[in-house]
């Protein structure tokens, strides 16, 4: 099977764009021409599916198709030369960067003159920076091999330089790293909390979708395209039609984005997610939002699958079912497809960030019952090699 980063690749060739490298390839391209390399990609991605009966729209472009990424990262490079920060891709932290917000390079400035003039000891701690939050309110996290006494008092006068100099940073935190890991909280969703350290500031910060306010943890889960998110629920939304008849179920929650924009459309939501934070937090959401919740703190397998949804009260396991997965890139696991179509759910909205696992995915649903009515590919990563697709299940009328 073909993958859609090998059909946008073969595509822009073929448009005359040939260097595919670097963290953002099509940043310097006009966003028109990004747009008409990936629908020609897309279309070419989907046909060697070879699906039937499904309507495919064309590609939802990026409402803000630059400076978007409400979430990056700086890993660290300390040499004898200095302490530097670098891209993933070794590239040096200060070149341009046309995806990410203006203050993020200024965040990166700060911090790399300021490690610049710490001790030894102080600058081989620290192993990535990132910058999380929304437009204007900022998040700066330290990732540092150890915490200690010293760390602190110089993560805090880091925290009281990058506030005076960057008025947006409004939380710093320590996240306790000892193995130097690769870990990059928009991509693993972790299943413990993780020992961390506020500097300053509070552990969740406020983020608007259309008229909903959320609280999202400095640690959640959360999608890096902000503006983007109303043409997603928008898109999820047209696929599962919620009613007050209808219990929603929001697997995969996060800081439950999709339950919280139903919450005042469905009799009640269920949502569940592995991170303890975010369950926490979707619960609130969702309760502002107007609605009914209950929120689980569980990996979904299969089998914690089906053990949540036995303990669910009568009231609302009995009622008409709607479902929207959101999981990981790598898919869902073995099973869980099968025992969702078990509470026979009336629609479905399965939330694609690794568009390759659609096949694969849609083979599990059709075995158990349910077809692929409709797709929707959104550019939720301009200037990248990736988008997100959510498409759209039924039952199978035999």
């Amino acid at each position: 099977m073909k993958t859609l980063e090998y059909s946008i690749d073969t595509v822009a060739r073929k448009h005359g764009v040939t260097n595919m490298r670097g963290i953002e390839p099509f940043a310097a391209l006009d966003y028109e021409k990004e747009v008409e390399i990936k629908q020609a990609a897309f279309d070419d991605f989907i046909w060697s599916m070879r699906l039937r009966n499904v309507d495919v729209t064309k590609v939802v472009p990026a409402s803000k198709p630059r400076r978007y990424r409400t979430t990056s990262r700086r890993r660290v490079n300390d040499t004898p030369g200095g302490f530097m920060l670098v891209h993933g891709d070794g590239s040096p932290f200060n070149s341009s960067s046309e995806l990410e917000p203006k203050d993020h390079l200024s965040i990166y400035s700060v911090v790399q003159e300021f490690m610049n003039n710490q001790s030894k000891t102080i600058r081989a701690a620290v192993n990535h920076v990132i910058v999380r939050g929304t437009y204007s309110e900022y998040a700066v996290i330290i990732n540092a091999l150890e915490l200690s006494a010293e760390i602190i008092r110089s993560m805090r006068r880091l925290a009281s330089g990058l506030q005076r100099k960057v008025p947006g940073v409004k939380h710093v935190w320590v996240y306790v790293d000892p193995r130097g890991s690769k870990y990059f909280f928009d991509i693993e969703r972790p299943a413990m909390g993780v020992g961390a350290k506020k500097i300053e500031g509070a552990a969740a910060w406020t983020q608007d979708v259309n008229d909903v306010t959320f609280q999202v943890g400095i640690f959640g889960y959360t999608q890096v395209n902000l503006a983007m998110l109303p043409k997603l629920v928008e898109a999820v939304e047209d696929g599962i039609r919620p009613t007050t008849e209808h219990i929603v179920q929001d697997l995969f929650c996060g800081y439950g984005l999709f339950g919280g924009m139903f919450a005042k459309k469905c009799g009640g939501v269920i949502a569940i997610d592995a991170d303890e934070a975010s369950v926490k937090n979707a619960r609130y959401n969702i309760s502002q939002a107007g609605g009914k919740v209950t929120a689980i703190t569980s990996n979904l397998s299969a089998s914690k699958y089906e053990g949540i949804m036995k303990k669910i009260p009568l009231v609302v396991s009995s009622k008409p079912q709607l479902v929207v997965v959101d999981p990981p890139r790598t898919g869902t696991d073995e099973g869980l497809i099968q025992s969702i179509s078990k509470t026979r759910p009336d629609r479905i909205s399965h939330v694609f960030c690794g568009p390759d696992e659609i096949e694969r995915s849609l083979k599990e649903w059709n075995s158990v019952g349910y077809r692929a009515t409709k797709m929707i590919p959104l550019d939720l990563f301009p200037g990248t090699l990736n988008m997100e697709v959510v498409v759209h299940l039924e039952p199978r009328q035999e």
